[in-house]
């Protein structure tokens, strides 16, 4: 098995350095996040087990998400039932008695990761675990005064016992506490995908593999279905060098120059 190297580790661990974050640094990151889990909201996936350790961070800082073990495909206003995820981060409805809808959940947990970018401890948190799920079903969330009145206004929407009453993706990144960021973010959610093969690079790319012995319509097929071979290996890694060679590209002229 083949897995991207994401050097920058676990949001945990980087969380447990530094204590805590500064809301101008948990707004780009949050916005990350928000992002990734808008796209496979609408693919028709819930995560259902969001949380620090499953956020990874590549050597630039950029959001990834991972371990989708529990993921499920869902159609709108379809309730799902399975118990699952980690505690301290799963909505009240999970760790109640009845069914839940996939979204509302993943909001919740991302109101929790949210909770502890701004603050550096759980919302709600006991070494029982008995005792951790009645204070997320029962008990209120207390938010500290230290932070901004909008981060205050974003994590007590998010945090709300009634999932129905939590806002969507979308909304969360229309929040005041985005700022000039709002309209960036929402533009990326309904901006179109490129199309592949159209670059100059993804062309010398594309010839660079058939002289590898890749047959055209095997080279397409694996980087469309994003497939697990040698051929989608292959591209995307040879892909990435590209882009970072084009990013030292200005530099090194610069100091030609």
């Amino acid at each position: 098995m083949v897995l991207e190297l994401c050097a920058g580790g676990e949001l945990y661990d980087y969380i447990i350095s530094r204590g805590k974050l500064s809301e101008t640094e948990a707004c780009s990151m949050f916005g990350q996040i928000c992002l990734g889990v808008a796209y496979i909201h609408d693919q028709g996936i819930v995560h259902r087990d969001l949380k620090l350790e499953n956020i990874l961070l590549d050597e630039n800082h950029n959001i990834k998400l991972s371990d989708f073990g529990f993921t499920r495909e869902y159609q709108p206003h379809q309730l799902l039932q399975t118990k699952c995820g980690t505690i301290a981060y799963s909505a009240p409805e999970v760790l109640g008695e009845g069914r839940y809808f996939g979204p509302e959940i993943d909001v919740w947990s991302m109101g929790v990761i949210l909770y502890v970018l701004l603050c550096g401890y759980l919302p709600f948190d006991d070494e029982n675990d008995y005792k951790m799920q009645w204070k997320i079903i029962h008990e209120d969330v207390d938010i500290p005064v230290t932070l901004s009145d909008e981060a205050r206004d974003l994590l007590i929407r998010m945090l709300q016992k009634d999932g129905s009453r939590r806002p969507t993706i979308r909304e969360i990144l229309s929040h005041p506490w985005f700022q000039t960021s709002s309209a960036k973010y929402l533009d990326m959610l309904s901006a179109p995908r490129p199309a592949l093969f159209t670059s100059a690079a993804e062309q010398q790319l594309f010839a660079s593999l058939q002289d590898l012995g890749f047959a055209v319509g095997q080279i397409r097929h694996s980087v469309t279905t994003f497939a697990c071979d040698a051929a989608g290996a292959f591209w995307w890694l040879l892909l990435r060098k590209k882009a970072q060679k084009a990013d030292e590209y200005p530099t090194s002229m610069a100091q030609v120059h």
